[in-house]
């Protein structure tokens, strides 16, 4: 299965928006066969997560329909 590699860094003027991706994102990355992450420089305006993730998905499209749910789109 492929593995694919995703980043989510906020503007600096929009932190707030980084704890509020983890909370919906973290339960459907927990979803995923395998998966790790690490989240970087936090307490800073330079913080970001980094994810390492196994998918049954064939193809990046079809990993990026993770992200085309209701939640995600109204987020």
């Amino acid at each position: 299965m492929p593995f694919y590699l995703f980043t989510f860094r906020p503007q600096i003027t929009e932190q707030d928006l980084f704890e509020n991706f983890l909370t919906i994102f973290i339960p459907e990355l927990k979803k995923l066969p395998k998966y790790s992450y690490s989240i970087e420089e936090d307490n800073t305006l330079q913080k970001h997560i980094h994810v390492v993730a196994e998918s049954k998905a064939k193809d990046l499209s079809a990993f990026k329909q993770i992200f085309n749910k209701k939640i995600f789109k109204d987020f």
